[in-house]
């Protein structure tokens, strides 16, 4: 049975003083409220501990001296659903990203999926292509015009690029 979610927790928290003790659950804890605590074990602000009381068991958390702004800070980076988010520039799609910036700030063309492929590393174009929809499914770049006889138009959506457009251009035709 929870007593406490982890928001009221990490309220709990900034208010204590190192030392102070308070019950957050009873019997046992759920997956969420391990997620959300782990971060602040982690920094040291809480330190979990676990008692019986009635043949039941008591979670208990202990203040430490570990400071809030770090696990605030982290918890800026957490979806809804708990997970970290994925940062782009560490990632295939953080090199694409930097490729479209590049092509954007440039006033270049957008390269084809076959030129980000070579460009990444990537098995194939249809690599570069899933790669591309995921960099738009997750908000950083839109695709304004895909022709079939033109190259793609890329605007960046984040960054201090946001805004910056790929410049239009015709693909050059097959023999």
């Amino acid at each position: 049975m929870l007593l406490m979610r982890g928001e009221d927790l990490m309220g709990w928290a900034e208010r204590a003083r190192p030392g102070d003790t308070i019950a957050y659950a009873r019997d046992h804890i759920t997956p969420s409220l391990a997620a959300q605590t782990r971060p602040m074990i982690d920094a040291g602000i809480i330190i979990p501990l676990f008692t019986r009381d009635r043949g039941e068991g008591v979670y208990l958390a202990k203040r430490g001296e570990g400071r809030i702004a770090r696990v605030k800070r982290r918890q800026a980076q957490v979806r809804n659903d708990g997970r970290f988010r994925r940062k782009p520039r560490r990632s295939i799609e953080g090199v694409l990203l930097r490729i479209l910036r590049h092509a954007a700030s440039h006033n270049r063309p957008c390269p084809t999926n076959r030129e980000l492929a070579r460009a990444c590393n990537l098995s194939d174009d249809k690599s570069a292509s899933y790669r591309m929809r995921c960099l738009v499914k997750a908000g950083y770049i839109a695709v304004e015009d895909h022709s079939p006889f033109g190259r793609r138009v890329i605007t960046i959506l984040t960054g201090k690029y946001a805004g910056m457009k790929t410049a239009e251009a015709a693909l050059p035709m097959m023999p």
